[in-house]
């Protein structure tokens, strides 16, 4: 797609825009008065030296334009190199040198004067009028004077004028004063636009304030002079730094950018009238940033805009987000202040623009916009692109008759990292790191901010307070209370940035007052300050001592309080992992405090501020149990195995669990109360006895159990039922109570199973197990002498042993009496000779048998 650049020239041309800075000469402001001459009957007065230019054919040069495909030029340059002292007629009146050259170019509609030399002593003055006197420009003062050398006044309607230089007889030194070049435009800059939609109609009501920002701005190449639009904008800092943002394709170098002349409040009073004045200029730019890719050119203005120009630095937005809607201010073709609006939403140009000459824009480097009413034209370029919320978010930079394109304000910002191809470097200086901005009155009175860097203070140390006010305070006034402290270091209540020395403990308010030539404004902070002369450094919240599940350790805040700088300790150091932000230290357990069960750890908390310390501690009981985990299941064995808490534990990623269908059903789970099944397991594993028959018997909390058949803990948690057996659950025991059960589980002897523990609807306490089988297992088996014998019975009794060897001949015989508690006995054989030995032993009537093997 082609598109044609609304001010489109061979070369590029940068513009520039007005802006406020704290630290520029008051430019083309003037000082007003008028000319010496004026005041003076005397005949040598009237005689005035004429310079006659050469004639502009206004047919040509706008036959021209249309031949080259250029919109927004309108004058055409011509050397002169005209010394005032030296081509001027000289005059006194008084104590006033006073030379003066007139000078004329047939057919021109303005002319406009560019000063290459413009150095005079102060008292001196430089004015610009018409013959008639009507319309005077000046004075221009030693103020005016710009690094560059040139300087440029703004356009006089007519085909003459009359430059006039006063200086005093007894001036510092003799002026120089040069016209290097004359602007004669064949093109008129006066109010035409009434067929577009004015600024101050109906659709302008709501932009009042943001009209304020955009300029009309003339600038010359050497050859011509050209018109485009611009904004002033604000920076993150609000110090009134006078930038000026339009576009590439209007200024591009610091010499158009010294010609710049921007109008402001160039506009109709009403939507009908015709009554637009060109009187309020600045003169001159610096160029700051300009890039191609998005068509933007930021300037720096060389003077400031007068308090009676009322001008407003524009707010802006470069998050890149889509507008709900747009809209337009601008100057087209040079004319009145005008509005466009598109109440649709602004998207993203979609495709490649290849522009009129030759330049190329990719894809969703422009802001697209249909206007619903009003249009832009030659001249519009660099204007404003305004969002819903009244904030710039592009410029001004062609289009065609189906929609106009604006260069994306959020590519401006930092897609290029040269400071002088980007708008980042200028508008956030700081790096803030903030995308959008409100806009702000260039003359307002400053809004009183301070800070400090610490709110507790120790006694010893001083405290600096930093102004953070905005709006270019000029004064500044300092008041704490109580009283009780002194302004050190050579500072004092009158300095912007005082530094403090406190004399006593207490709470101590702060207030500041500032002030400039526009007002005043006074923050008052209560508390600002808490001077001790020891912290009070404490964890906040917590008692001396407490007891923590492990799994509360993740991400656990403990909070510091008491002084500006914390450093936090713990016991056991390998077992955490710490992250802190501000007084905010969050305390996780590492792997290794996870696997190794409950630990003590002490938390001891240090406040710093200067040279003062203090701490504040406290004792933590970590609890983890031992056998939370598959990995860290405890082994059982047959008979009582004592209590196990399920207190503080968790549950596994990929955890088995059975289903829950119904309390009464094999293998089932009661349906929870919750929505979690598990809430607290724990677990334990066991080998399957000879008899291949095991009964499982809990006691204590109300508890489910679930047995599974798996080779190891990763079996179990893969997540696939696949890799493990469910071969018995129950949360109810035979008779029904919740202290579950499992009778006679048919296993496999020798096989590894696997036994959950969980407390039923997040139950927490001690917990009784008990492995029974009606089999008696003697270990270790072989063994070089020593036996022993477990019996696991439902019910208890006593136990005839007899041992034989291969011959038959008993070698060892005893009795014992076992219970599910003490359900293990003891015999030796470490006195008979390496063999094989056969055990029989009657247990309750019964009669069991095992081989043994003896080595030696």
């Amino acid at each position: 797609m082609r598109i044609a650049n609304w001010t489109r020239r061979l070369n590029a041309l940068v513009i520039i825009g007005v802006l406020l800075t704290g630290n520029v000469a008051w430019g083309q402001i003037e000082d007003g008065g008028l000319p010496a001459s004026f005041a003076t009957n005397l005949k040598a007065a009237a005689i005035i030296s004429q310079k006659s230019l050469n004639p502009i054919d206004l047919q040509e040069q706008i036959s021209l334009d249309e031949k080259d495909g250029v919109q927004n030029r309108y004058g055409v340059v011509e050397d002169v190199a005209l010394d005032i002292r030296k081509a001027g007629s000289y005059s006194q009146t008084g104590n006033m040198n006073i030379w003066r050259l007139q000078l004329s170019a047939d057919e021109a509609l303005s002319l406009a004067v560019i000063l290459s030399t413009f150095d005079i002593p102060e008292g001196a003055s430089l004015y610009v009028y018409t013959p008639d006197q009507q319309t005077v420009r000046g004075a221009y003062t030693w103020q005016n004077k710009k690094e560059s050398g040139l300087f440029r006044v703004g356009d006089l309607m007519g085909d003459q004028l009359i430059v006039e230089y006063d200086e005093p007889v007894s001036a510092s030194f003799e002026g120089g004063v040069v016209i290097g070049a004359v602007v004669k435009a064949y093109r008129s800059l006066e109010a035409n636009a009434n067929e577009r939609i004015q600024i101050n109609c109906p659709e302008g009501e709501d932009w009042q304030e943001q009209k304020k920002a955009v300029c009309m701005i003339t600038f010359s190449d050497g050859t011509y002079s050209y018109y485009c639009s611009g904004a002033l904008l604000n920076n993150a800092r609000e110090d009134g730094t006078p930038y000026f943002l339009t576009a590439n394709h209007c200024i591009s170098s610091t010499t158009e950018a010294s010609t710049l002349v921007a109008y402001f409040n160039y506009e109709n009073s009403t939507c009908e009238s015709s009554d637009a004045s060109l009187s309020q200029s600045v003169s001159g730019a610096s160029l700051r940033a300009s890039n191609q890719y998005s068509d933007f050119t930021l300037l720096e203005l060389q003077e400031y805009p007068p308090k009676e120009y009322n001008p407003f630095f524009a707010g802006w937005d470069v998050s890149g987000s889509t507008s709900e809607s747009g809209t337009c201010i601008h100057h087209p073709k040079g004319s009145t202040k005008c509005i466009a609006l598109d109440y649709d939403e602004v998207t993203g140009n979609s495709y490649t623009v290849r522009w009129d000459d030759g330049t190329i824009s990719q894809p969703n480097s422009h802001w697209e916009v249909d206007y619903d009413a009003g249009i832009d034209e030659g001249g519009s370029s660099g204007a404003p692109l305004f969002n819903q919320d009244k904030l710039l978010v592009g410029q001004l930079h062609g289009g065609d008759d189906n929609s106009s394109l604006f260069g994306k304000l959020s590519l401006s910002w930092d897609y290029r990292s040269e400071s002088d191809r980007q708008l980042k470097h200028w508008l956030d200086p700081d790096d803030t790191g903030m995308e959008q901005i409100e806009g702000l009155e260039a003359y307002t009175r400053p809004v009183a901010a301070f800070s400090a860097e610490v709110s507790i203070l120790c006694l010893s140390e001083n405290l600096i307070l930093s102004d953070e006010s905005k709006y270019s305070p000029e004064s500044w006034s300092w008041e704490i209370s109580p009283s009780t402290y002194v302004f050190v270091n050579g500072t004092s209540a009158s300095s912007q940035n005082p530094e403090v020395q406190f004399l006593s403990e207490g709470v101590y308010s702060v207030s500041l007052t500032v002030a400039n030539e526009n007002g005043s404004d006074e923050l008052v902070e209560g508390d600002f300050v808490s001077v001790y002369a020891q912290l009070p450094v404490r964890l906040a919240g917590l008692p001396d001592e407490m007891t923590m599940c492990g799994w509360e350790l993740d991400g656990y805040e403990f909070v510091a309080e008491g002084a500006p700088e914390y450093s936090l300790e713990l016991t056991a150091e390998s077992k955490f992992v710490v992250t802190q932000t501000d007084n905010v230290f969050s305390v996780s357990l590492s792997d290794e405090g996870r696997e190794e069960g409950s630990f003590d750890t002490y938390a001891k908390i240090t406040g710093t501020q200067g040279g003062c310390s203090a701490s504040d501690s406290v004792l933590i009981h970590v609890i983890i149990p031992e056998n939370d985990n598959v990995a860290q299941a405890v082994a059982l064995r047959l008979g009582n195995n004592g209590y196990y808490s399920n207190a503080c534990a968790t549950v596994e990623d990929n955890e088995p669990s059975p289903e829950t269908a119904g309390c009464s059903i094999a293998n089932n789970w009661c349906p929870p109360n919750g929505t979690d099944v598990l809430d607290n397991s724990i677990w334990f594993y066991f080998e399957g006895p000879s008899s291949s028959s095991i009964t499982i018997q809990t006691e204590g909390i109300d508890s489910q159990i679930a047995v599974y058949r798996a080779t190891t803990a990763d079996y179990l948690l893969s997540g696939s039922t696949a890799s493990y057996n469910l071969v018995g659950a129950s949360e109810r025991d035979a008779d029904g109570n919740d202290a579950a059960a499992i009778e006679n589980l048919s296993v496999t002897p020798g096989a590894k199973y696997w036994l959950q523990v969980d407390g039923t609807d997040a139950a927490e306490g001690e917990i009784g197990l008990r492995l029974l089988t009606n089999s008696i297992e003697v270990y270790p088996n072989p063994s070089s002498g020593l036996y022993h014998l477990t019996v696991a019975s439902v019910e208890g009794g006593e136990a005839e042993l007899f041992v034989y060897n291969q011959l038959g001949q008993m070698v060892y015989s005893g009795t014992g009496t076992f219970d599910q508690d003490e359900n293990t006995i003891d015999f030796d054989l470490s006195n008979n000779p390496a063999g094989i030995y056969y055990f029989r032993a009657s247990i309750n009537g019964e009669m069991m048998s095992k081989k043994l093997i003896l080595v030696k």
